[in-house]
């Protein structure tokens, strides 16, 4: 797989189509993501986390060339994981997100990327998260909408915070209220302020996701990005899988 200098691939991942194989992907994770796996407490929960991680193994080894198994994560101050590759290779930075059945996984080549997914269905206070981490621009916002265009718009919120602060390497340990992002459904996806001072659009680049039914999400990237494409990772049949990813179709273009 090849990816431009200009451009994010991101990549949907149906974590309720193959649970039954689950198996068939443990043997590609390290020691420390199979230790992980087998501290939850319920199956699925395991069972998506072992598919998920072999998933994002599986992708970045056709982006570097590296055997699946032996690419070694490693993790920043926050926790957020990338890897080292060949200097001469393409600079690849990725990130994941997860919820309810579905996964997403954002890959790009040299720009700090991240990536958000929520279940719209979820049943959460939103109104009081909202009052905890937005801020008071956005929640002034929030309130003027009503009923699913409220929940929509939070969602939409939350989503493109996340990302930020994911891409930034610093996940849910920065500040959700230090800067503000566009909410309402006709704005176009944006980081309006940080720190209370005007965003440079050229730092940041801001996208939605919102073709997957139920879910919504984000992607920020830390650059001028042009395009993102997405991809739907194909599952092969029992018989025809050989842990790779050659029948993944893309399926939607953003520009």
């Amino acid at each position: 797989m090849t990816i431009e200098k200009n451009e994010v691939h991101v990549w949907e991942i149906n974590l309720g189509s193959d649970l039954s194989k689950v198996e068939k992907y443990l043997p590609i994770l390290s020691d420390e993501e199979k230790k992980k796996a087998s501290a939850f407490r319920f199956s699925d929960d395991r069972e998506r986390y072992i598919i998920s991680h072999a998933v994002l193994r599986l992708l970045l080894s056709k982006y570097s060339g590296e055997k699946p198994e032996e690419i070694v994560f490693y993790n920043n101050n926050y926790g957020k994981p990338y890897i080292m590759l060949n200097p001469d290779l393409p600079k690849i930075f990725f990130n994941i997100s997860h919820s309810h059945k579905m996964a997403v996984i954002a890959i790009s080549n040299g720009y700090e990327i991240g990536i958000d997914i929520e279940y719209l269905l979820r049943k959460i206070n939103f109104e009081d998260i909202a009052r905890r981490f937005f801020s008071n621009i956005e929640n002034k916002k929030l309130n003027s909408l009503s009923g699913n265009l409220r929940k929509e718009a939070f969602f939409r919120c939350w989503t493109r915070k996340e990302a930020y602060l994911k891409a930034k390497g610093v996940g849910i340990s920065g500040s959700f209220k230090s800067f503000e992002v566009s909410i309402f459904p006709e704005e176009n996806p944006e980081i309006i302020a940080i720190d209370g001072q005007h965003s440079d659009e050229d730092n940041w680049s801001l996208f939605d996701i919102i073709h997957i039914h139920n879910y919504i999400g984000a992607i920020a990237v830390k650059g001028n990005c042009q395009t993102v494409k997405f991809f739907k990772f194909q599952f092969t049949q029992p018989e025809e899988c050989n842990l790779c990813v050659t029948r993944c179709t893309p399926c939607i273009r953003v520009t």
